[in-house]
């Protein structure tokens, strides 16, 4: 059974958002929010974690649904569906640069609004199955208050550090803000394994195994008694 996700309603006008969350509400799903700007619909974004945003796609302010798009993208990932009384090609030209799940176009109907959800949803967790995501080539983790692109294939180990994650690269390191248990989630299982119980390293990288140590270039990491076996079979494998 696909899980409802948490829905943040992005519309400048109070009676068209009040009337959308009535119909999700009565579906079972969960509005985390309502906001009228680019701003507001941040906040709200930052505060709530919502798993899909229904965005109208004119806005108040200086920043319409667009651009915020755009920032979606850009910073968190999260799906999106445009809402929408304009339905003419230069509008479309324009908003299908950012990707967005659907299109919900005013005036509309309760059943339209179920059926492009229900459709979204079902997609959405597909493409996040098992399988898509070791398809991926890279993922974004927090570092302050920005976010940091990494590919998997740039990354030589990941080490624990209380809290955070010390993400070992080529030509730098990145200390992460979430936990190595969140981090190794990110990974590949086919291309990255626990060694010891704060590393995890590359397969593709290790250049040569000791009893004790990995050595990933001139890196001296240390091997856990009980990963060895595991290790070894791996590696047999390969």
């Amino acid at each position: 059974m696909t899980t409802k996700p948490h829905i943040l309603i992005v519309e400048d006008e109070p009676l068209i958002a009040d009337n959308i969350a009535f119909i999700l509400e009565d579906e079972g799903y969960k509005v985390v929010g309502k906001a009228i700007d680019v701003e507001e619909a941040l906040e709200l974004i930052e505060n709530t974690k919502p798993g899909l945003i229904l965005l109208d796609i004119s806005l108040d302010g200086d920043e319409d649904g667009v651009e915020l798009a755009h920032i979606i993208n850009q910073k968190y990932q999260i799906p999106f569906i445009f809402i929408t009384s304009h339905s003419d090609k230069l509008t479309i030209n324009r908003v299908k640069k950012t990707n967005p799940c659907g299109f919900i176009v005013k005036p509309f109907k309760a059943a339209e609004v179920i059926s492009t959800l229900a459709i979204v949803t079902y997609k959405s967790a597909n493409k996040h199955s098992g399988i898509q995501h070791e398809n991926k080539e890279s993922f974004f983790v927090k570092q302050g208050h920005d976010l940091v692109k990494i590919k998997y294939a740039d990354i030589l180990y990941v080490k624990a550090d209380d809290n955070y994650t010390l993400i070992v690269l080529k030509d730098t390191q990145i200390l992460a803000s979430l936990n190595l248990k969140s981090l190794a989630e990110k990974l590949p299982k086919n291309e990255f394994i626990r060694i010891h119980r704060s590393y995890m390293v590359n397969i593709s990288k290790i250049t040569r195994i000791s009893h004790r140590f990995i050595y990933i270039e001139t890196n001296e990491i240390p091997l856990g008694r009980g990963y060895y076996t595991k290790l070894q079979e791996l590696i047999t494998t390969l």
